[in-house]
C-alpha cells in the first residue's frame, strides 16, 4: 500500500472524527446546558458518543450513538451502558501507568488468548469505561 494511500484513508476516517467531536462539543457547550439534564444512562449520552469517537470507527461511532440517542426517552429503564468497541492492542505490557481509560474485555475467551508468545498484535471487543 503506497503512502498517498495511506493518507487518503486517515484522512477518510480522521476528518469525520474531528468534525462530530467538534459537534458533541458544541452541543455540551452551548445546547446541554439548556436542557434539564435528564439523561437515563451512564456515562450521559454526550460522554458516551465522545468515547466512541476517540476509539471506533467514526461512522459506527454515529451509528451507535443514534441508537443510544433514540432508547433515551421513558420508555426504556436506561442505567449503565458502557460503550463497546474493537480495539487492536500491540505488545502489551503489565505495569502500572497513568490510566485514562480501561478496556475491559466483553468475553474472557478473547482475553486468555493474550499471552501468545508469538502473536503481536491482539484485536478484541472491549468496553470502555473511563477511569476517575
Amino acid at each position: 500500500m503506497c503512502v498517498i494511500h495511506r493518507i487518503y484513508i486517515c484522512a477518510f476516517v480522521e476528518i469525520p472524527r474531528w468534525i462530530l467531536i467538534f459537534l458533541v462539543r458544541v452541543y455540551k457547550r452551548f445546547v446541554s446546558p439548556l436542557s434539564v439534564g435528564a439523561c437515563r444512562y451512564y456515562p450521559s449520552c454526550s460522554e458516551y458518543v465522545m468515547w466512541l469517537l476517540k476509539f471506533d470507527n467514526p461512522f459506527l461511532a454515529a451509528f451507535k450513538s443514534l441508537a443510544r440517542i433514540l432508547t433515551c426517552n421513558q420508555l426504556f429503564s436506561g442505567g449503565i451502558a458502557y460503550p463497546q468497541a474493537t480495539l487492536s492492542f500491540q505488545n502489551i505490557v503489565f505495569m502500572p501507568k497513568n490510566v485514562k481509560y480501561w478496556f475491559v474485555p466483553s468475553t474472557n475467551k478473547a482475553f486468555l488468548g493474550i499471552m501468545g508468545v508469538f502473536k503481536k498484535t491482539y484485536t478484541m471487543r472491549v468496553y470502555i469505561i473511563k477511569s476517575l
